[in-house]
């Protein structure tokens, strides 16, 4: 994955410095117009040595446009290895309660890619200890197109490649390295 990754680098120290450093359950967003690379970058602070060694679980999951909150919330608690059958006759408080609670004990961080309207959020959010005054550790990482999802998150905005980091990444994509040779030049003949 990260053979194609340009310009990340800042974000990506930026934010595992807030997801390991700070203490609280915080919500923090990755946002910016669709392609990006919040996606990208999500995966990477997943993968990311010290998030995993800081954390006592991680998940990622994907919501999308068309969702439903009981599946992924399931897919979390799946993640974090405690989703048994018993979790599947609950109620949906029971099991947003149980994953709360989850939270509420443990260090996790929860990522969730690609939620596209505030109503989501609002649909998920009682599975998630972010109220004021809670004392969980747990952090939850967002992606979205919309910088408003959630009113008080840690709001981090995705910039567009500069003109330099355009043309690694365009080197990267179509000249992939296959050796000693790297291509520093296109000859385009119309």
């Amino acid at each position: 994955m990260d053979d194609n990754i340009v310009g990340l680098v800042d974000d990506t120290e930026g934010l595992v410095k807030v997801l390991t450093k700070e203490s609280g359950c915080k919500v923090v967003t990755i946002c910016g117009m669709g392609g990006l690379g919040k996606t990208t970058l999500a995966k990477k602070i997943y993968r990311h040595r010290q998030v995993i060694d800081y954390f006592d679980h991680l998940a990622f999951v994907y919501v999308s446009q068309q969702f439903q909150k009981r599946n992924v919330w399931e897919d979390i608690l799946s993640s974090f290895k405690t989703l048994d059958k018993e979790d599947r006759k609950k109620r949906d408080e029971e099991l947003a309660e149980k994953l709360c609670n989850i939270l509420e004990v443990k260090k996790c961080l929860v990522i969730l890619d690609d939620i596209w309207t505030s109503e989501a959020w609002n649909c998920l959010q009682p599975a998630f200890p972010v109220e004021t005054g809670s004392h969980s550790n747990s952090k939850v990482l967002l992606t979205s197109r919309n910088r408003w999802i959630v009113p008080y998150a840690d709001k981090r905005e995705l910039k567009r490649l500069n003109g330099e980091e355009s043309w690694e990444l365009f080197q990267k994509i179509v000249f992939p390295q296959t050796g000693k040779y790297r291509y520093s030049k296109i000859l385009v003949i119309c």
